[in-house]
């Protein structure tokens, strides 16, 4: 990197990136998710590169990175030393000066440099700083402090007893019987030479008078202080001004398709023509996962419950009532209109197809989102995806996991049993093994997992019986007992199956949901047995104050999962199939469609048929133009579907399926769900111009 620093101009063009290659120096996890072991001291070359690409960073940009993980940063400032460069990379400096809160202190050059570079910015302004001081050598000295050049004996004397930090003064205050008068003048030998003497119009360059009697009293400090970009949006809206909020948001295409629906329910009636305009403006410059996100919300009317996924290493989820009142119809249809037909624009730049062949099934898996690797499904499912189950009365949940050489790893899996109105039914666990005899039936609890094998632990269903006493919903949750993070397994999976008749083999089974990431309780998903499916929740859960025991979880589980189901099965949000639809009713004018019944029916474009009117009739499933068989698609270029059973794809054909079975890659194109959207992204991506 030292010898070719060029290279980290291409790598790096933000400050998380900068971040992340910093930790890859010091053998950490570059997705941010756990600080380094061991932060490793960097070479002066190693410095001087990664410093000079945030110096040539836009200095609002690189404050708000810098913020966004800040107490990485904090730490990593430590060893990055940007004062000791400040000279030569101002723009890094004042970054890192904010960051860090940092006391400059015009009397040290690297300092004055920063402050020199923080006044050439509009956005930033200079605070001064109380130093602590002694107060019979402040009054003796004539100290001046902060704003003080020009101030007269009396005020300055005033302001010296102003120096003294406000929350430390009350414990720094002289005695009332030691006090100084006033009018006491400081001792003749204590007085500073003529010659010494500093002027009184002596001023640094940010109006922080400096004194020169340092060595009696420290020299007055500053902080810089920001409005952020993001403080001023927050600002705007608080203050009753969303019109304000959309002028600046204007600014940032991704930040104001964020805000979209937000921008919709504050903007008066009068505003909602300048909103969509404004989206207009804004959606080819975006990605096109905050497109189907905001397509979701907008969508989406209030429910009871809201959900929140803070980012983090572990995906934890918070909920609150939903008091918003929902969108205005006329506002959601046009702000919907816009944003489908931007991705259906950029859909149509793609290569022509002959023919699409897709799987109506493709509506139960949510397009992908911009969510965490921490844990991830062995089909490689976005969170609120559902999968049917199989229709067997007696199924199997199990666990099984690998622990490493040398450490010891106790797993347990545990199940909750809701009714319809997500009431507490009951629990099987490793302490209690059967549920009302054998509705549930738990293979009982084992506490390690070495090799080569490891462990399995399984909860066997007797669906009818569950029924029975009023089951509805099932939750199993996977605890780490001796609290080790999954991210030390060897290897580590929970997921559900048919119950099989004699031994089986964990590791073969589809259905499954892989252990990963530094969280030590997982809900992986939950069963419905009145709809007959499976959907991924991937909620992490905090140990405080409940440990390991299911039961006393029993009303937090039923919070996230009925607010969970809520939200991710109204059907609003959007689903593979949009996707799957919108790249064919823009690339091909004929479509086979797989239904869930089994049938299979075309749809041909009409020669007036545009790509909106053709994509709408798709996705909303219309009466089709013909009936089809499954060998249309052997002339297919594209398809998407849930299972490539009874499928043979034309070869080179671009294939989507959840389970691709005996699909030959080398004959096909076989691609994960995120390479469905991939290809959406905009035709030139806005860059802020940092070379």
């Amino acid at each position: 990197m030292d010898r070719h620093p060029s290279l980290v101009d291409d790598l790096v063009e933000t400050a998380t990136d900068a971040l992340r290659l910093l930790y890859v120096l010091m053998d950490a996890d570059p997705g941010l998710r756990t600080p380094p072991v061991r932060r490793r001291s960097l070479p002066r070359a190693t410095r001087r590169v990664i410093l000079s690409r945030l110096n040539r960073l836009p200095l609002e940009g690189l404050i708000e990175d810098l913020h966004r993980h800040k107490r990485a940063w904090k730490r990593m400032a430590e060893n990055l030393h940007p004062f000791e460069y400040a000279g030569r990379y101002p723009t890094a400096a004042v970054a890192f000066a904010l960051v860090r809160d940092t006391t400059l202190n015009p009397a040290t050059s690297a300092h004055r440099a920063v402050l020199a570079e923080a006044a050439q910015h509009p956005l930033i302004r200079v605070e001064p700083v109380d130093v602590v001081a002694r107060p019979s050598e402040t009054a003796a000295s004539g100290a001046v402090g902060p704003g003080d050049g020009d101030a007269p004996a009396a005020d300055r004397a005033a302001s010296a007893e102003r120096v003294v930090a406000p929350d430390r003064a009350a414990d720094r205050a002289a005695p009332a019987d030691r006090a100084a008068p006033a009018d006491r003048a400081a001792p003749a030998d204590r007085a500073a030479p003529a010659d010494r003497a500093a002027p009184a119009d002596r001023v640094a360059p940010t109006g922080l008078a400096i004194s020169s009697s340092a060595a009696l009293a420290a020299p007055a400090g500053a902080r810089l202080v920001t409005s952020t970009f993001a403080s001023r949006v927050e600002g705007a809206f608080a203050n009753g001004r969303p019109g304000m909020a959309l002028d600046l948001l204007r600014q940032r295409p991704g930040e104001l398709v964020r805000r979209l629906v937000h921008l919709a329910r504050t903007l008066p009636a009068d505003s909602h023509g300048v909103l969509v305009e404004a989206l207009g403006t804004a959606v080819s410059d975006v990605s096109p996962v905050v497109l189907t996100a905001a397509l979701g919300q907008v969508r989406t009317p209030p429910g009871d419950l809201r959900l929140f996924f803070p980012r983090g290493g572990t995906t934890r989820v918070w909920t609150t009532v939903d008091e918003r009142d929902p969108l205005p119809s006329p506002l959601a249809a046009a702000l919907a209109g816009v944003l489908v037909a931007e991705l259906l624009r950029r859909a149509s730049a793609l290569p022509r197809l002959r023919r699409a062949f897709l799987d109506e099934e493709l509506s139960n898996l949510a397009a992908p989102g911009s969510e965490r690797g921490a844990s991830s499904t062995w089909l490689r499912m976005t969170r609120g995806s559902a999968q049917p189950i199989p229709l067997d009365d007696e199924l199997r949940l199990f666990l099984h996991w690998q622990q490493p050489p040398a450490q010891r790893i106790d797993l347990d899996l545990s199940v909750a049993v809701y009714d319809t109105d997500w009431r507490f039914v009951g629990l099987c666990d490793y302490t209690r093994l059967r549920f009302d005899q054998d509705a549930l039936v738990h293979s009982g609890d084992l506490t390690s997992a070495p090799d080569p094998l490891g462990a399995t632990e399984f909860v066997d269903l007797d669906l009818a019986a569950v029924r029975r006493v009023g089951g509805r919903y099932l939750l199993p949750v996977v605890f780490s007992y001796n609290n080790v993070p999954f991210d030390r397994l060897r290897r580590g999976f929970a997921g559900v199956m048919r119950r099989p008749s004699g031994l089986f083999d964990p590791s073969a089974v589809e259905d499954r949901f892989d252990l990963s990431g530094p969280a030590k309780i997982l809900l992986p998903f939950g069963v419905d047995l009145e709809t007959k499916q499976l959907r991924w929740y991937d909620v992490n859960l905090s140990a405080a104050g409940y440990r390991h025991s299911i039961a006393k979880y029993a009303g937090q589980l039923a919070l996230l999962s009925a607010a969970l189901e809520e939200v991710h099965g109204s059907g609003d949000r959007v689903s593979l199939w949009e996707v799957a639809c919108w790249h064919a009713a823009a690339r091909t004018d004929e479509v086979v469609v797989r239904c869930a019944d089994g049938s299979v029916v075309g749809y041909v474009r009409s020669p007036d048929e545009d790509t909106t009117a053709f994509a709408h009739r798709l996705t909303t499933r219309r009466e089709p133009d013909r009936v089809w068989d499954t060998d249309a698609a052997h002339r297919a270029d594209f398809v998407a579907v849930l299972s490539a059973d009874n499928l043979t794809p034309a070869p080179g054909a671009t294939v989507y399926a959840l389970h691709p079975r005996l699909l030959d890659p080398s004959d096909h194109n076989l691609i994960a769900a995120p390479a469905l959207l991939s290809p959406l992204t905009p035709d030139a991506r806005a860059r802020l111009t940092t070379r």
